[in-house]
């Protein structure tokens, strides 16, 4: 009996709901983007920073062929416009590698600018946008993000100065580095061949026999395509193997339908409840906060959108892993968990505050109507 009771009395616990950490499994599959058909269809955009500034810069953005055939890493200002943003995309990657299909990026301000989205309306750009807080939607761009940063390191002096001057020889390193999941290097899929170093670090090839050209053509676009398909198949072998071992170790998952309430973890939000001077810390602050509403579900990739109205800054859709389920608090067994609604609001001269239900009548003045 008393089992019972706990059982049906803690999970209806509010305090429990907001203050329980989570010490299960992360929920929710792993799911792998799609590989791209070809070089070029489909970019990640990433920026990098703030950093110390150097030369009027503090701000790195990071342009990455998903196939991990090229990437641009371009310096900027954070308070960078959409339009000059627009602009340095088209200079150090259009010009390079020409019009990708889709662009993979998180919620900067840029890309979710108006401008943004009315430009690739008309180019016909497809935007992908990862999830709110869940880096896992695009691991291959984070996992260059950091081997950018761990790079850097290496080069900036005591100051934290000199990384402007370091890009072209942290950009060289990334591209004749073989990649793990591709089982080639990016200069071999971008030029189709290792660069010289300097020095060598390898004794001259042998002379090869001279062949006709047509054979050498021929070769050549046989090259091609094996390095390509080569790429496209150790990618994918990487990608399931990781989804996986990944899937393996998850907790149960649990579907939610549109409707229904949950509670949403606080853990990149807690800045939200800190105000400067009231000696509060993050490590006190609520787990959980909510209860909030999902509006659409699809549990086909693990994602809610939930409707967020104190939040309109924040992106409302979330991983399986950031919402928990929220229970109702049943009024009948347990009635002294019934939360008391807001009391009435009193305004500074003392009377009660009101709502207007409706406007019967109004006139024009000025410019307006009252």
């Amino acid at each position: 009996m008393c089992k019972d009771l706990v059982k049906s009395y803690i999970p209806l616990c509010t305090a429990f709901m907001h203050n329980k950490s989570k010490t299960t499994a992360m929920s929710g599959p792993l799911h792998p983007l799609p590989i791209p058909e070809a070089c070029g269809n489909s970019v990640a955009i990433n920026f990098i920073g703030p950093l110390p500034e150097d030369h009027r810069y503090n701000m790195l953005i990071l342009m990455m062929d998903c196939l991990n055939v090229d990437i641009r890493l371009v310096p900027c200002k954070d308070n960078i416009s959409t339009e000059n943003f627009t602009t340095l995309f088209f200079d150090h990657w259009y010009c390079e590698n020409g019009l990708p299909k889709e662009i993979i990026s998180d919620h900067d301000r840029h890309f979710l600018s108006k401008f943004w989205h009315v430009l690739h309306q008309l180019t016909r750009i497809k935007l992908k946008m990862s999830s709110a807080y869940h880096l896992e939607t695009d691991g291959s761009s984070e996992c260059t993000n950091k081997m950018v940063n761990q790079f850097l390191r290496y080069y900036v002096n005591c100051n934290h100065k000199g990384w402007l001057r370091a890009l072209g020889q942290v950009h060289f390193h990334i591209m004749n580095t073989v990649n793990t999941s591709t089982g080639v290097s990016p200069f071999h899929l971008h030029i189709r061949r290792q660069p010289h170093m300097i020095p060598p670090l390898v004794d001259a090839p042998a002379p090869h026999v001279v062949k006709s050209e047509e054979d050498c053509a021929r070769t050549l676009l046989s090259q091609l395509k094996h390095d390509i398909f080569k790429a496209q198949d150790n990618l994918l072998t990487a990608k399931a193997s990781q989804a996986t071992q990944t899937n393996t170790n998850q907790a149960h998952t649990i579907t939610f339908k549109a409707g229904d309430h949950v509670l949403l973890a606080t853990k990149h939000r807690r800045r939200e409840y800190m105000q400067k001077g009231d000696n509060h810390i993050a490590k006190f602050m609520p787990c959980y906060d909510s209860p909030y509403t999902i509006t659409n579900a699809h549990p086909e990739t693990s994602t809610y959108t939930l409707d967020l109205p104190n939040s309109p800054n924040i992106f409302p859709t979330f991983h399986i892993s950031q919402p928990r389920p929220y229970h109702k608090n049943n009024a009948t067994l347990f009635p002294t968990q019934e939360l008391p609604g807001p009391g009435p609001v009193v305004m500074e001269d003392g009377q009660l505050e009101t709502f207007i239900e409706k406007i019967i009548n109004e006139r024009n003045v000025g410019h307006g109507k009252r």
